[in-house]
């Protein structure tokens, strides 16, 4: 199970002439599209480290601010993509009073995983996947990887599925939000430099504006 991370691993590694895979004891056994056969595997190579955890970033006061108007907008059933950050996990805790919501992302944080955990999200309402997680990436911390692991909810796919837009545009009821570091008075948007320098990539962010519109 390719597990935490497949953004593209599982299509290179049905390319590639020469497949090496480094096993994990403490990586989670994902479902979806995130296995691989060992007939296609060349070597293995036992590497047994604990896996990088990744805390909730703590929110900034006007985060809140942001995320108590944004829960507002979302309806229950809701399927919702939130990219990174600090404010998108801001909204998390604001929306343990909504219903049925469910996950299309393409990153797949701690904040979501404790909703889930809640029974927030349950993905009972989707058009697609219905009462699956669906995700291309994950971060977090040791329980929310011990939670994941044999979970047939959590569906791990490439991004060249989970961010097609004609995929997304599937998902009734559609909620993509994400961060961005400047708008102008005509809704132009940057997403990708401060102060004359590359601060981040758009990632997924687009795509999930198109799915969501469409």
């Amino acid at each position: 199970s390719l597990a935490l991370a497949n953004p593209f691993t599982s299509i290179a590694a049905r390319q590639s002439k020469v497949f090496i895979v480094e096993v994990n004891k403490h990586m989670p056994r994902v479902f979806g599209d995130a296995f691989v056969h060992i007939s296609e595997v060349e070597a293995i190579v036992e590497n047994h480290v604990p896996l990088l955890e990744t805390p909730l970033p703590q929110p900034r006061p006007e985060d809140e601010i942001i995320g108590q108007s944004m829960v507002e907008l979302i309806p229950d059933g809701a399927v919702l993509q939130l990219g990174i950050g600090t404010l998108p996990n801001a909204i998390c805790p604001f929306l343990t009073e909504h219903r049925d919501l469910g996950i299309h992302t393409e990153l797949l944080g701690p904040g979501m995983i404790d909703l889930i955990k809640k029974g927030v999200i349950t993905g009972r309402r989707k058009s697609l996947h219905q009462r699956k997680h669906v995700f291309s990436v994950c971060y977090g911390r040791k329980d929310d990887f011990d939670f994941m692991n044999d979970n047939p909810s959590m569906e791990c796919y490439p991004s060249s599925y989970v961010m097609d837009p004609a995929v997304i545009s599937k998902n009734d009821s559609m909620v993509a939000i994400n961060s961005i570091i400047e708008v102008d008075l005509t809704g132009q948007c940057n997403a990708e430099f401060l102060g004359g320098f590359q601060y981040s990539g758009t990632g997924g962010q687009l795509d999930f504006v198109r799915g969501a519109y469409a």
